[in-house]
């Protein structure tokens, strides 16, 4: 697990302060600042929350105590913790650099099975409030299941739409994502000419073959929030 000077190396490197840290992380600041000093054990949990901001910073902690900074191309994540990091990097990453963001092939259940729908609700809220965020997203005619109440929906006819395969393209990223039953699998690009190049098909199926969902249908929200 890592230490509490690693901690602090960390937030170094970065210039954050431990308002921000403990911001990012969901503790307080006191929580952080008790950590750091090695006044207390802390629990699992908040070390957890602690090293996966860090690492979705590109920080890598090393077994001598120390830590690097590590860029990433590409980013291979599984299951809830990993739907959960990636679904984290997409609020971090629009906070910086807020516009529109586009989703394709998209079955909302499967965004509330891996986060659960309180946690899904409050991602999605955090999203919706970023100042000057747009979303576009694409789901399957007749799916009346639409969750982010900031975002405009349109319908993918049946021939068209790939079931539980979806692309996600925000800032300069895409993600690769893949639900099965018992598992779901993401791979985070961190590439403008590909997220550049997604984006583009995108907008082709959206403008040329896309339906717009009726507000009848765009009523039908948050079945199992």
């Amino acid at each position: 697990m890592i230490t509490p000077s690693q901690i602090r190396a960390a937030r170094a490197h970065l210039d954050l302060s431990q308002d921000e840290v403990a911001s990012k992380c969901g503790i307080t600041k006191y929580t952080l600042s008790n950590i750091e000093r090695g006044a207390n054990d802390p629990s699992g949990r908040s070390l957890e929350l602690i090293k996966s901001f860090f690492e979705r910073s590109g920080i890598r902690f090393t077994a001598d105590n120390g830590i690097r900074y590590l860029e990433q191309d590409v980013i291979c994540l599984e299951g809830s913790d990993g739907f959960r990091y990636f679904m984290e990097d997409v609020y971090e990453t629009l906070s910086k650099k807020p516009g529109t963001y586009c989703v394709s092939n998209v079955d909302e259940n499967n965004w509330v099975k891996w986060l659960g729908a309180e946690e899904a609700r409050v991602l999605c809220d955090k999203i919706a409030n970023i100042e000057n965020i747009r979303a576009h997203i694409l789901v399957k005619e007749g799916d009346n299941f639409t969750f982010a109440e900031h975002a405009e929906y349109r319908y993918l006819p049946g021939d068209l739409f790939y079931d539980n395969t979806s692309f996600y393209v925000y800032g300069d990223k895409l993600a690769l994502i893949h639900f099965d039953p018992d598992n779901v699998t993401v791979r985070l690009l961190s590439n403008r000419y590909f997220s550049a190049g997604f984006k583009l098909m995108f907008y082709r199926f959206w403008d040329t073959v896309a339906r717009k969902v009726t507000p009848a249908t765009e009523t039908a929200t948050r079945k199992q929030a």
